[in-house]
C-alpha cells in the first residue's frame, strides 16, 4: 500500500509540476526498496534523485538520499555503510546538512554507530534522540528511541527494554518491530536461551514475509535453524507478488468494472488504473481481463 501511494504521489507531483514533491515520493519509494534489500532499485533512484536536486541547488534535500541510502545498509545489518550514509544528514559541515530528516535516521545511527564498536557516540546519538523524542512526544520519534535503547543497554537491562519496546513502542510501526523481534531472538539465543528464542525469531520471520522483505525474513530463518528449529523458505505464488493497491485492482477488474469504474471507487484516475493494470498483467503473466478473471477464479 504505501508503494503504491508513493507512486501515486509522484505521478501526480509531476503531472501538475511539482517536481520537488515527485522527487521526495520517488525516495519514499526507494525506502521501501532498501529495506527489502532492493539495494540495486534503490540505489538507481537515490541517484536519479541527486541528479535532479543537485542543479535545483535543493542540496538541504540531499539528506532524503543519504537517509534512503543508510536506513537500507543499517536494516541489513552493513553498518559501517550505514553509519557513513547517516552521520551526514546531522553533520553541518556536509552538503547533506538537514538536522530534520536526520533525525528520521537516528535510531538507524544509533545502531550502526553502536554495531561498528563506537558505543560512546552510540550514547550521545541516543541522547539526542531522546531529548527530541521528549520535546516533540512525535510518535516516530518515541518509537525510535524504544527500538534505540536495547542497541546500547547492557545484558542486565536489555531484555526489560526489548520487552517495552515491543509491547509498547513498537505496537504500530511494524518495520521496525521486526526488526526488534529478530534483535530479541538472537541475544536470548546468544544468551544460550535457545528455546525462548524461537517465539521472537517466529514473529519477525512471519512480519517480514507478509512485508515482503525477502532478505530479512532469510535472516529469522538462519537465526532459527541456530536456534535448533527447522524453518522451511516461503515460496511466493504470482498474486503474493501484487501489491495491497494491484490485488484490489486486479479483483475489481476481474469482476469486469471498466478502469474509470474502478478509479471512481478508489479515487484514482482511470489512467492509473492502466498502469496499474499493465504492472499486474506482466507479474502474473498474463496478457487479458479475460484471463485475469479466469486466474482470480482459480485463486479463490
Amino acid at each position: 500500500m504505501a508503494i503504491s501511494a508513493a507512486e501515486e504521489a509522484a505521478r501526480l507531483a509531476r503531472e501538475t509540476g511539482q517536481l520537488r514533491s515527485a522527487v521526495i515520493a520517488d525516495l519514499a519509494q526507494a525506502t521501501i526498496a532498501a529495506e527489502r534489500g532492493e539495494f540495486t532499485v534503490a540505489e538507481e533512484m537515490a541517484r536519479q534523485a541527486e541528479a535532479v536536486l543537485l542543479p535545483m541547488g535543493a542540496t538541504p534535500m540531499l539528506a532524503l538520499t543519504q537517509f534512503v541510502r543508510g536506513r537500507g545498509a543499517t536494516a541489513h545489518q552493513h553498518y559501517e555503510e550505514g553509519f557513513e550514509h547517516l552521520r551526514r544528514a546531522l553533520d553541518p559541515a556536509d552538503p547533506a546538512y538537514h538536522p530534520f530528516i536526520g533525525a528520521w535516521g537516528l535510531s538507524d545511527l544509533v545502531e550502526a554507530t553502536a554495531r561498528t564498536g563506537r558505543t560512546a557516540a552510540a550514547k550521545r546519538y541516543l541522547e539526542q534522540l531522546e531529548s527530541l523524542a521528549t520535546a516533540t512526544s512525535g510518535s516516530l520519534l518515541l518509537a525510535e528511541a524504544g527500538y534505540a535503547r536495547p542497541m546500547v543497554a547492557d545484558d542486565g537491562q536489555a531484555e526489560a527494554l526489548y520487552q517495552a519496546a515491543l509491547h509498547r513502542d513498537l505496537a504500530n510501526w511494524p518495520c521496525y518491530r521486526g526488526r526488534m523481534l529478530l534483535w530479541y531472538g538472537r541475544w536470548l539465543r546468544r544468551q544460550r536461551r535457545s528455546a525462548e528464542s524461537r517465539a521472537p525469531l517466529r514473529s519477525a520471520r512471519q512480519g517480514f514475509d507478509a512485508l515482503a522483505f525477502p532478505a530479512l525474513a532469510d535472516k529469522a530463518r538462519q537465526e532459527l535453524r541456530a536456534s535448533g528449529e527447522t524453518s522451511q523458505h516461503r515460496i511466493p505464488e504470482a498474486w503474493d507478488e501484487l501489491t495491497s493497491q494491484e490485488l484490489q485492482i486486479a479483483r475489481l477488474a476481474a469482476s469486469g468494472l471498466s478502469n474509470r469504474d474502478i478509479g471512481q471507487q478508489l479515487f484514482i484516475s482511470h489512467r492509473t488504473v492502466g498502469y496499474h493494470l499493465h504492472r499486474i498483467f506482466a507479474k502474473l503473466q498474463i496478457t487479458s481481463r479475460s484471463q485475469l478473471h479466469t486466474a482470480a477464479v482459480g485463486r479463490a
